[in-house]
């Protein structure tokens, strides 16, 4: 069984992604990694860019590193024609999608794989794997699950794009129904789903000092704007920031807690966290 991993990147050093840990992650989990680099030196500043590290670590023979774009004021539709590039150029039985804030920890390996081999085996067309969304140092909780591993059987039936059942939902696997005015997919959610009962770590904001938090979650609300016509994330910059902390903070409050053991790949960075990150005491 060959595991492709499939991600997109962009200027994450920027961004304050744990991008190298993260890569780290997937080359040691899969045989192929996919990597969709959108980095652009929108601020003049060239040591954002991960181009060339990611050319070295695609010496090992595993990272394949595909550029295309990403600009710095972005529309929704960005989404799904990244992760599309990438799913395209996957050559392993089963593809998994993971964004640059996903990890898999190193005690799931095993038996992660035996669950793909049952997705192969049963013929699912896809496979979920659980959103363990990370908070801070210590806690994390079970946000969703995501099908987002692909039985590449059906490679050709599957695009990642809008799922028009769930207006929200623009980088799913879907069917390939229709493609649109931005050259996006729009179909059907694909059904049964092999529940795997595995994690993915996600870290999403958690290394981000406040003002970058800001700029990120304003820039994201606008391109949300710009797809759904949905202000609801904020109309400043300033409103932005409340949401996001409104969200982390009800997360904190409403949440079902769980302690957090950490993926080997992240420790490091983890124990060398500075106070202004938003993941060493969610900025209280």
């Amino acid at each position: 069984m060959k595991i492709s991993i499939f991600t997109t990147i962009t200027n994450p050093d920027y961004w304050q992604y744990a991008w190298k840990e993260a890569i780290a992650c997937y080359e040691t989990f899969a045989d192929e990694v996919i990597v969709v680099d959108g980095s652009k030196r929108f601020d003049g500043d060239e040591t954002y860019s991960p181009q060339f590290e990611l050319n070295e670590m695609a010496l090992c023979g595993k990272v394949k590193v595909i550029l295309y774009d990403w600009p710095y004021e972005w529309h929704w539709s960005e989404l799904p024609k990244h992760i599309q590039k990438g799913f395209e150029q996957c050559t392993g039985d089963v593809a998994i999608k993971m964004d640059i804030d996903y990890l898999i920890h190193e005690q799931d390996f095993y038996g992660l794989k035996k669950e793909l081999e049952a997705i192969i085996g049963l013929n699912f067309k896809l496979g979920n794997l659980k959103k363990f969304t990370i908070l801070n140092k210590k806690k994390g909780y079970e946000k969703a699950n995501l099908p987002i591993i692909v039985n590449m059987k059906y490679k050709d039936e599957i695009a990642w794009g809008v799922n028009d059942e769930r207006k929200t939902d623009w980088c799913f696997p879907i069917t390939k129904d229709r493609q649109d005015e931005f050259g996006v997919w729009h179909g059907k959610q694909i059904n049964p789903i092999y529940q795997t009962g595995y994690d993915i770590y996600n870290y999403d904001y958690f290394f981000r000092t406040e003002e970058k938090a800001e700029e990120a979650f304003w820039r994201f609300s606008k391109a949300w704007n710009r797809g759904t016509g949905d202000w609801n994330w904020g109309n400043t910059k300033d409103e932005a920031l409340a949401v996001f902390k409104k969200q982390l903070y009800g997360r904190l409050k409403n949440q079902f807690l769980k302690d957090v053991n950490h993926p080997k790949f992240i420790r490091e960075r983890i124990n060398n966290m500075k106070p202004e990150e938003q993941g060493f005491s969610n900025w209280l």
